[in-house]
């Protein structure tokens, strides 16, 4: 099926497909996007936050407006993202899900629900009958209905990990449960993993028959299959070995059995500060054996040595490497890693215009 805002639809497919299976195609994998010039026309906002939040019609105008302003390049696909922030998993998992206003968009918070472990710990678990879970389901619906031809839909931001749990517990007090209530974390981290991929076989079951596979949060990218960011947010609070004697076995799990194709997603904040945890931090990301891509920094990441290095440990490891790059960098890394390592990255970027972006596919040719 074609995409009115993505005439090589197909032919994007075929490349994410050969690349997702591990092929070294004649040039790295770039999501670009630009404005292409047409004028952005107003979207009267609703009156009140509720409205702005749970009226999917107006947020869907919003998002398509968005859309047909701009020029999709290389790999990226137009798409929207029915989605209620970070914490919907334990929103879904029954946490209380508040918002507020920031100016341009919603910011979700999720109180804690556990304060207790022998008394609270019954009141999490996946209920399809849950209101946000029901809000989610109807607004992922909505967005298939009105982007019929015209886009595909983002997988809700979902966690199967360390992130719910601490939102459905409370950081600090998780934290401190790795040392004095471990059964108990393990105990949630599977009741978590099992309730998130509920909404994720719910979710893409409503989706794929459109899109045939998933597209994982804001990089535009598609995959033939069941597709979200892996992520856990939560172990920077926490050293590697801790890291791995907790999560590693059910990333391991939520990697083989929940997903179908799967990238992990990683911050790495204070980047030069902490250089040997954060390479025993991606050692064991990389020890998970069916994850096939890291995206290891973004763009406030500063572009060095250790940063090259890091990717090429990546694609050593078997992976692809993503990287959410400003424009300007990605010929500096491409450069510096070589053909080799370069064919198994995937790029995220925005240029100012379609022939700063198509400027760019010419020069990842040339260079690969």
């Amino acid at each position: 099926m074609e995409l009115e805002y993505k005439p090589d639809l197909e032919q994007v497919k075929k490349r994410m497909e050969a690349f997702w299976h591990g092929e070294s195609l004649d040039r790295p994998l770039v999501s670009v996007t630009a404005p292409n010039g047409k004028s952005r026309r107003e979207i009267p906002a609703p009156d009140t936050l509720e409205k702005r939040v749970l009226d999917f019609n107006y947020r869907l105008e919003v998002e398509e407006e968005e859309i047909r302003c701009t020029y999709f390049g290389g790999e990226a696909i137009p798409c929207v993202w029915p989605n209620f922030g970070p914490n919907i998993t334990a929103a879904c998992l029954g946490s209380e899900l508040t918002y507020i206003w920031t100016g341009s968009n919603a910011d979700y918070h999720a109180a804690p629900v556990i304060h207790d472990w022998e008394r609270d710990y019954g009141k999490v678990g996946f209920d399809p009958e849950n209101i946000w879970f029901k809000r989610t389901l109807e607004f992922v619906k909505l967005a298939r209905e009105r982007g019929q031809g015209k886009y595909y839909q983002v997988t809700p931001d979902v966690d199967g990990g360390g992130d719910t749990c601490a939102a459905l517990r409370g950081t600090s007090e998780l934290c401190m449960d790795l040392y004095e209530n471990r059964d108990w974390v393990l105990r949630l981290l599977e009741t978590v993993r099992k309730g998130n991929a509920e909404i994720v076989q719910r979710v893409h079951a409503e989706t794929s028959s459109f899109q045939g596979g998933a597209i994982p949060t804001v990089w535009k990218i598609w995959a033939p299959g069941r597709q979200y960011n892996m992520r856990n947010d939560f172990a920077y609070l926490i050293g590697p070995e801790l890291f791995r004697n907790v999560f590693l076995d059910a990333m391991t799990k939520e990697a083989e059995t929940e997903l179908d194709y799967s990238i992990f997603h990683c911050h790495t904040e204070d980047y030069e500060a902490n250089t040997a945890v954060r390479r025993a931090w991606l050692e064991v990301v990389l020890s998970i054996p069916k994850l096939q891509g890291v995206q290891w920094g973004d763009s406030s990441t500063p572009l060095n040595k250790n940063l090259i290095e890091d990717y090429k440990t990546i694609v050593d490891a078997g992976k692809f490497g993503l990287y959410i790059a400003p424009l300007e960098d990605i010929p500096k890394i491409v450069e510096a890693l070589g053909p080799k390592y370069a064919r198994r990255m995937l790029f995220c970027t925005n240029a100012a215009n379609p022939e700063e972006a198509k400027a760019l596919i010419r020069m990842l040719e040339k260079k690969s």
